[in-house]
């Protein structure tokens, strides 16, 4: 005879049959299957005594809790039983969660996958966008950059994924002066629309928490929970926008005047005004001015000295070339449906 086990909400038995035999004094003992049904007759007739030596009260308040013992059914003679059984282990859902940098058909791609983590917190996974991307910014003639990068994943059973995309601010070590792409440039880091279009951007930009380095967009579901079987694997796109922040072009306004004496001696005067329209190039800010300046000395063959100086300068600026690369944190967390209420 075997300990119930207690799985999707009945009950079961791994012994093959009990039965619910009766005596022939009327009384109704729970046997299960092995057991000797003598012991059971004894202890029958021990309980009779007992109840023949009670008050009528009580006897009466027994006989319901016999009555309800019996008629609950064989289990609970079986969950008395003293035997176990090793019930075999359920699988209760798989998680797979990755990230990796969009690229053109026919391109390879390093997907990152996420491992074990803390709790229901996966470890994160990083996509990189390339400094060389960035830098692009100032070649754009005043239009957006655009990359994009992949996040995919899926849970089985009754368990779900959301994730959080994190990225950096720029490192400012000289306030005022733009000295690196980023610090020039806007950029925004947003989820495509179905059909990974990213002409559609925020018209805001998400702001750090205040103390923060980083700008986290948090809550973002891959999967709602127990939705694997008619989903399947998820993936969804994520677009970066950088965008130059330069100034606009502005017009400039022009005054030439031109004063001259006639031969009388009277002054004749006379202007002039035109307007233009100033862009500026996107470039990073000087890292200084760097002045030359050359001396050179010399002796003639009759023993004269001749020396001749001259001095130029120029404007050192960051070389885009070397803008640092930007990573971009994702990390997953697995969700799960809420439990059923116990009976």
């Amino acid at each position: 005879m075997r300990r119930l086990g207690h799985t999707g909400g009945r009950f079961h038995s791994s012994s093959k049959e009990s039965s619910l035999a009766s005596s022939p004094g009327g009384d109704p003992p729970i046997v299960a299957r092995g057991e000797p049904a003598s012991r059971s007759a004894r202890g029958w007739a021990e309980l009779r005594t007992l109840v023949s030596r009670l008050p009528r009260a009580l006897v009466v308040g027994l006989l319901a809790v016999v009555v309800a013992v019996t008629s609950s059914s064989v289990v609970y003679a079986l969950w008395l039983s003293n035997t176990s059984t090793t019930f075999p282990a359920m699988n209760r859902g798989v998680v797979s969660f990755f990230a990796q940098e969009r690229v053109e058909p026919g391109d390879t791609a390093s997907p990152e996958y996420s491992s074990g983590g803390q709790g229901a917190t996966g470890s994160p996974v990083t996509v990189t966008l390339p400094g060389s991307v960035v830098a692009e910014v100032l070649n754009a003639n005043g239009d957006p950059v655009i990359w994009r990068f992949d996040v995919s994943g899926h849970a089985t059973g009754i368990a779900g994924l959301t994730y959080d995309v994190s990225y950096p601010l720029p490192n400012d070590d000289t306030p005022g002066v733009i000295d690196s792409v980023r610090e020039g440039a806007t950029m925004k880091v947003y989820q495509a629309d179905g059909s990974g279009d990213c002409t559609t951007q925020p018209a805001h930009n998400a702001h750090p928490q205040k103390g923060q380095d980083n700008v986290t967009l948090a809550g973002t579901v891959l999967q709602a929970p127990g939705t694997y079987a008619t989903l399947g694997q998820q993936t969804q796109t994520w677009c970066v926008a950088l965008h130059w922040d330069a100034d606009p072009p502005k017009p400039h306004l022009n005054v030439a005047t031109v004063a001259a004496t006639a031969d009388d001696g009277s002054t004749v005067a006379a202007s002039a005004m035109f307007a233009a329209s100033i862009v500026y190039v996107p470039s990073l800010d000087p890292n200084g001015l760097h002045k030359n300046t050359a001396h050179v000395e010399a002796t003639g063959m009759d023993g004269s000295r001749a020396t001749a100086d001259h001095s130029w300068s120029a404007i050192l600026t960051p070389d885009p070339s070397l803008e640092p690369d930007i990573p971009i944190t994702v990390t997953p967390h697995v969700t799960s449906l809420a439990t059923p209420p116990g009976p």
